[in-house]
Order: C-alpha cells, then structure tokens, then sequence
C-alpha cells in the first residue's frame, strides 16, 4: 500500500511541476545602443519601440535556445563619444554582438573603435559604408543601391538635371562616389549632376548651397544627409525658395519627424523605403510573414512603421538567428562567420543574401521609393522594387 501511494504521489508531483522545470528561464541579454537622448532621440524612440516589438515576437516564437531574450538598451546620448565609452564597457565584457547606434558620426567612431576581433556591430545608419569581411555590418541597402535605385525611378519620372548636396563627412563623400558611379552607368546617360554642393554636419545654414543649386536649373534634389543635417538643409531650400521634388535616404523616413517640419517640407519627399512599406508588391511568403508580424507588433504598441524601425529590427532580428543557430556561447568570429555566409533569411526589409550583398544583405532590388503623405501622416510606395515603375510589365 505504501508503494502504491509514493506511486501515486510521485505521478501527482509530476503531473503539477511544468515540462522543462529547472532549466534556465533567465533572460538571455543581447545589447544595444541607441540615441535615447539627445539630439538623435527621435530615432532613438524608434530603435527602442523596435526592439519592444522585436523582443515580444522573439519569445512569442521560440526564444533563443529555450531562454527569452532581453534586449537591453544603453543610452548613448546622441554622443560619438559616450557611444565608443559604452561599447568599450560591453567589449571588455566580451560579448560577440552588439546591435547600434542610429546617428552617423556614431556608428563610423564605433567602427574605428572595433578590435581586429570583434565584436560584432549591426548599425541601424544605412548611409555608412563597412568595408567587406569585417565585424562592422550595415542596415539595409547600401548607398549605391539606393541611388542606383533612385536614378531608375528619376528616369521614370523624366528628371533629367539633379541637384545634389552632401554631408562633408565619409558617409556623404562614399555617397558622392556611388552616384557618379551610378550615373555612368550606360542607363543612366541622360541623367547629370547640374549643381554638386557640400556642407559640415555642423553648419547651422546652407544658403549659399541653396543658391547655387537653384542657379543650376536643378529638376530634382538629391540630399544625402540624415537627422540634423538633412533638417538644415530642408530648412534652408524652404527659406531659399527652392521648392523641388526632393529624395534622401531611407532613415529619414520617420513620421514624427516629418511631422514635426511640415511647415519646411518640399511639395513632394521621397525616401527610400522598404517591402514593408509595399506588401501587396511582395510575393516571397516567408517574407510576407516577418513583414506582417513586425506590422503587428507595431499595432500592438500602438507605433506607426517607419524605415528606421525596420533598420533596427532586421539588425536585431539577424543577431537573434546567429545566436540561435551557433548557441549562446557563440564568439564574435562565429557570428561574423555566420552572417558573412548566410543566404535565405527573410526579414523585413527583404531576403538576405549577404555572399551577394557583404556586410548588409540587402541591394538594389530590395530599395522602395516611398512618398511622405502629410496629411495621412505616412509612406506611400511610389516604385516597385529597386525604384521600377509601378506600371512596368
């Protein structure tokens, strides 16, 4: 009798304790640094409303090896400086991946920072340019892509003569070089630069850029510039009285942003966007799956989807697969090699191949351009995949 009731207590214990009791259920952390702060907060919220999202869908599907993630983010107050302290702190740490920073100047004094051995960094800024089969890997379509992108849609639209301005920083001069490869390109020999202008990051004003480029009988402008910057020189073509079709890069594209410069926007912005901007384009399934769940994930939380937030949550997205296939205890050496190699993975912003596209994933084809619509206070796609005319067979 007294067996049969140890027996049956022991199936009763068994039957309350859950399956998996006494493994690991610790939060497996994953770092991240981001402009909370600052003159950059504004793609520092959309970082942090991107990995909310992205760190609900994780644990929603399979976690990481049986453990939630947690994706824990540091403030590096829009500062090139506190962004290099910080991922100083997390490189003696030893950790092999970590996912930032949104601003510019951030992202290329963190580039300078990385050691011959890593760690691992996704930059959400996809105007910088990481030099192939390095630990410094780059959001979205390169630079060139998005131009050669935009110089496809400029001919569908019969925009001959460009205005261009640019940063006088390596993000805006690598820029500079990527359009005058792409426009001598055979395809493009009806397109020219009527009025070439530079400016610091740090000038307040750009009025005699805008004059110049005014003077040029410009059809179209061409601003390569983020945050701050691409704010100046928006401000300055409003006051110059330059009112062109303007286009710049994709992580521009943030609605609160643009919100906030209605009173200084050109009569029609385009940016570079994305499939999720696009969905009823996409025909690859597994695609259309993490292009509607990130959708959901910003529903739930109540966000309207940007580029800037896609940037982030394929960067982050990407970083969860690495750790998911090698394991927990991967090397920086190994999720680099992981990256370096993979092909196939469908994210947001497109399916990544990055043997074709090194250091990113994504090219040409995966560019949108997207129109700002302020009254509904969101992206149209004005192209198909890679700036082709919506109407092209």
């Amino acid at each position: 009798m007294r067996r049969l009731l140890g027996a049956l207590a022991a199936a009763l214990v068994a039957a309350v304790v859950p399956l998996g009791a006494g493994a690991d259920d610790s939060p497996f952390e994953i770092d991240v640094i981001a402009p909370l702060t600052g003159a950059d907060a504004y793609a520092g919220r959309e970082v942090q409303t991107a990995f909310s999202g992205l760190e609900a869908y994780v644990n929603r599907t399979g976690r990481v090896r049986g453990r939630p993630v947690k994706f824990v983010i540091q403030d590096d107050e829009s500062s090139p400086i506190t962004s290099t302290q910080l991922l100083g702190v997390r490189m003696t740490e030893g950790v092999a991946a970590i996912a930032g920073t949104a601003p510019v100047a951030s992202c290329l004094a963190d580039a300078a920072y990385i050691q011959p051995n890593g760690p691992v960094l996704y930059c959400f800024a996809d105007v910088v340019a990481p030099p192939a089969g390095g630990y410094l890997f780059s959001a979205g379509p390169a630079p060139s892509d998005q131009l050669l992108a935009f110089a496809r849609y400029l001919r569908t639209r019969g925009w001959s003569r460009i205005g261009f301005i640019a940063t006088l920083d390596p993000a805006g001069q690598n820029a500079e070089r990527s359009l005058d490869a792409v426009l001598s390109l055979p395809e493009n020999r009806g397109l020219a630069v009527s009025s070439r202008q530079h400016f610091s990051p740090a000038d307040g004003a750009v009025e005699a850029q805008i004059g110049a480029i005014k003077a040029s009988d410009a059809q179209v402008l061409v601003v390569w510039a983020t945050g701050v910057p691409f704010a100046t020189v928006l401000r300055g073509a409003h006051d110059g009285g330059l009112d062109l079709p303007t286009i710049a890069p994709g992580s521009n594209a943030i609605p609160a942003l643009l919100a906030q410069g209605t009173a200084v926007l050109p009569r029609e912005l385009l940016l570079g966007g994305n499939a999720s901007q696009a969905l009823n384009q996409v025909t690859d399934r597994s695609q259309q799956t993490e292009i509607r769940a990130y959708l959901g994930a910003m529903a739930t939380l109540h966000a309207t989807p940007d580029t800037v937030q896609t940037l982030a949550w394929d960067a982050g997205w990407l970083i969860v697969n690495a750790y998911r296939q090698i394991g927990l205890n991967a090397t920086a050496e190994q999720v680099r090699g992981y990256l370096a190699n993979l092909r196939g993975l469908a994210g947001v912003g497109g399916t990544y191949d990055f043997r074709a596209a090194p250091q990113r994933g994504l090219g040409a084809d995966d560019v949108y351009v997207v129109r700002w619509d302020p009254v509904q206070a969101g992206f149209v796609a004005v192209s198909r995949g890679g700036g082709r005319s919506l109407f092209a067979r």
